[in-house]
């Protein structure tokens, strides 16, 4: 099992794989694992043909972060598990809970993952709006600190070209704010 957990095959098969095998090491009528981790849901049985099940015996999947299912097993009607065979079930439903432990662990670390990619995309994204919003605010001040400057005399054609500047600008910071607030309304 420890080998087949650590191959990447998937968890569902890897279960699939060891309750068959525990089916028919210790010949058992049937071995069911259901267990949940990672927002998963596994629930795998397997039987052996032809036998009918006895009482059965089941283990709980834990680990010292919590419990993650159950592992049962019953012998053919008639027969019990020695205590060789318990020990056995044990040290698998120990090593499931640990193999499950490391699938919640990895989805958190996944989650966190995408939570900074998240906010760096966020913070990247916020810097550009920003930047953009203040070029055109820039320039209109600028034009317009020139325009009411007293002591500076603009000809015409100065005065024209700061107030098309004041234009040109305003229609831009209207188009960014135009986006800004469609993407919100889209979001939302």
């Amino acid at each position: 099992f420890a080998t087949k957990a650590l191959s990447g095959e998937p968890l569902d098969r890897v279960l699939n794989d060891l309750a068959a095998a525990l089916v028919d090491a210790l010949r058992l009528a049937t071995c069911a694992i259901h267990a949940s981790a990672a927002g998963r849901t596994y629930e795998v049985r397997r039987s052996r043909p032809g036998t009918t099940e006895g009482l059965a015996v089941e283990v709980a999947l834990s680990s010292g972060e919590g419990e993650f299912g159950s592992l049962a097993a019953s012998p053919p009607v008639g027969e019990d598990l020695v205590p060789e065979d318990r020990r056995l079930l044990e040290a698998a439903a120990s090593q499931i809970a640990v193999y499950l432990e490391r699938a919640r662990l990895d989805a958190e670390i996944a989650a966190a993952r995408l939570d900074a990619e998240r906010s760096q995309a966020r913070a990247a994204l916020f810097s550009s709006v920003t930047h953009d919003l203040r070029t055109p605010l820039a320039s209109i001040k600028t034009a317009v600190t020139s325009l009411l400057q007293v002591e500076v005399r603009f000809d015409p054609a100065q005065a024209r070209e700061l107030l098309q500047t004041v234009l040109e600008e305003t229609d831009r910071l209207n188009r960014l704010v135009g986006n800004i607030l469609g993407l919100a309304q889209v979001r939302s």
